[in-house]
């Protein structure tokens, strides 16, 4: 199954393109491991996320990262293990990459290397994300800017070598 989406290269260019549509479980029935996942489908994050709790624990990516960061997103990363979190402003991001316009667009950082709003790379517990709520919108400005939520996934062999 393919979905018909916005693609922007890695030179910025964008164009319409078809990617692949594939689940959780149909990764995992290829992939010993599935890959860092960044979830970002307009609406439909929530119920991608809810997906995982189909797959065994040792079947989910060690690290998530999805668009907008809420009470709701907080709890299922926790529900499903993702118990160490953080919230990132793609502001800064954005800033970093003003004047590179083949870099405009990129989510920044992921993982263990992604920026926390405290402005390091440290992850925090579910409480302390939630604790920052809600969060500044900036897309009411017309700025545009978000925040994306990243989660690790505890007791993962993966994540236990790269901390």
């Amino acid at each position: 199954m393919a979905a018909s989406i916005h693609c922007c290269d890695c030179f910025g260019s964008l164009r319409f393109c078809s990617a692949p549509c594939r689940t959780f479980r149909s990764l995992a029935s290829v992939a010993r491991h599935p890959p860092p996942t960044q979830i970002d489908i307009e609406g439909r994050d929530t119920a991608c996320l809810d997906s995982l709790h189909t797959l065994p624990r040792s079947a989910r990516p060690t690290y998530v990262s999805v668009e907008n960061v809420n009470e709701a997103h907080i709890a299922l990363l926790a529900e499903l293990g993702y118990t160490s979190q953080k919230a990132v402003d793609q502001q800064i991001i954005h800033a970093r990459y003003m004047g590179q316009p083949d870099l405009l667009g990129n989510s920044g950082p992921f993982g263990d290397a992604a920026v926390h709003l405290s402005g390091g790379t440290e992850w925090v517990d579910a409480p302390a994300v939630k604790a920052l709520l809600p969060l500044k919108d900036r897309t009411a400005t017309g700025e545009g800017i978000w925040y994306d939520l990243h989660g690790r996934l505890e007791g993962d062999p993966a994540a236990a070598g790269a901390a």
